[in-house]
């Protein structure tokens, strides 16, 4: 039997936590607050693989998804 593969959380939770930065209704501390916690989930996941390679989630080339605005 085959063993299913591990969904990969912090970027799974990196995604919904810029909708949730994104959302009209927050106001500009609510979006810092968000910014925040997606830059320390970034920062665990390059631990977490042992890979420096940035230091802001905002510097990834394809942080036009995650970047608000």
């Amino acid at each position: 039997m085959s063993r299913r593969k591990r969904p990969n959380y912090i970027a799974m939770r990196m995604e919904q936590l810029v909708k949730e930065r994104d959302n009209p209704n927050n106001n500009e501390y609510d979006s810092l607050w968000y910014n925040r916690i997606i830059q320390e989930l970034d920062w665990a996941q390059q631990a977490e693989y042992s890979a420096k390679k940035r230091n802001c989630f905002m510097e990834k080339s394809d942080a036009g998804t995650l970047r608000k605005g």
